[in-house]
Formats: structure tokens, C-alpha cells, sequence
């Protein structure tokens, strides 16, 4: 299995900004739960992009409940 890239030894300076933008989503008064159910929800779309690039998809493209007939 190929080693995940290490983003912080790659752009440390980027590494710096997620941790104090971290660091601001825990202080800025939101609760707990609401950015749990963010950080859910962003790791579901993030899942959702990686399956339409392995099935060559158009993101977005997806409607649930489609009718497909064929012509």
C-alpha cells in the first residue's frame, strides 16, 4: 500500500493555518455538536467527490430517485 502524503512536512505554513483555524472554531462560542455534524458532513461530501472521480461523474450530477429509460 503506497504512504499517504504528509501534508504538514509538505506545506508547514498550511499546517499552521488549519490548526488556528482549529483553534477559532473551538472558541468562538458554537457548540460541540454543531461542528461535530459539520465536520460529518464535509467528510460525506469529501466521499461523495472521490466516487465521482472513480466512476468519471459529473459532481453534482447525482439525482436521487432518477427515472432512467432507456430511449
Amino acid at each position: 500500500m503506497k504512504a499517504r502524503m504528509d501534508f504538514r512536512k509538505a506545506s508547514p505554513s498550511g499546517e499552521r493555518a488549519m490548526a488556528a483555524l482549529h483553534a477559532f472554531l473551538h472558541q468562538c462560542g458554537l457548540e460541540q455538536t454543531l461542528l461535530e455534524l459539520v465536520k460529518l458532513r464535509a467528510s460525506q461530501i469529501n466521499g461523495a467527490n472521490r466516487l465521482n472521480i472513480a466512476f468519471r461523474t459529473i459532481p453534482g450530477s447525482y439525482r436521487p430517485l432518477a427515472r432512467h429509460t432507456a430511449e
